[in-house]
């Protein structure tokens, strides 16, 4: 692959910038704005004030500072409210399989689909654990550092713990449970 343009310094961003219509009243402000979150990352907001490669005539890097800051806000108070979304789901899922199926219920392989890969979950959580740094996990230590099987329970999280690992190795196989009425009572079935 044969990339032509070369690197730039940020004086020379800030010159292309301006050479391109790019109306910046105070420099080391845009200088600063460059440093730190790139001309990179800036050109994708640069876009709608642009025809071609110059920009519209009194476009402003104020106002292209202006969407960048907006769409950091919206996308940080979008991930707010899919993390609220997310403990409710692990808090559901934890409170109606822990009264359906106990404390260690997904770690019992009847309580799934005949069709559904216990084991494969069971790896995947097992991972999940060992490899998380959560302060909630790590106040439950393990026991068992081996290939575990559903009648060894010891060094098994009990649910609580298992669903709220940080990658979800719970979560997905819960909507392939074979009795989905805990799913029901929580709002969560999909069948």
């Amino acid at each position: 692959m044969h990339y032509k343009k070369p690197a730039l310094s940020f004086e020379q961003q800030y010159d292309l910038l301006e050479n391109r219509g790019l109306t910046m009243v105070d420099r080391l402000r845009a200088l600063r704005w460059l440093k730190h979150v790139s001309y990179y990352r800036l050109s994708a907001y640069l876009l709608p004030f642009k025809t071609g490669e110059n920009f519209n005539p009194g476009t402003t890097f104020e106002q292209v500072t202006a969407l960048y800051v907006f769409d950091r806000k919206l996308r940080l108070t979008i991930l707010d409210g899919i993390e609220r979304i997310e403990v409710a789901l692990r808090t559901a899922l934890t409170y109606e399989l822990a009264h359906a199926y106990g404390p260690f219920g997904y770690t019992d392989a009847r309580n799934f689909d005949p069709g559904f890969d216990h084991d494969v979950m069971m790896t995947e959580v097992y991972e999940a654990e060992v490899n998380s740094r959560e302060t909630f996990c790590l106040s439950f230590p393990q026991q068992v550092h081996a290939r575990r099987t559903s009648a060894d329970l010891d060094g098994f999280r009990i649910t609580f713990v298992w669903v709220h690992l940080p990658d979800l190795p719970g979560v997905r196989p819960c909507y392939q449970a074979e009795d989905s009425e805990a799913l029901r009572r929580a709002g969560l079935a999909v069948r």
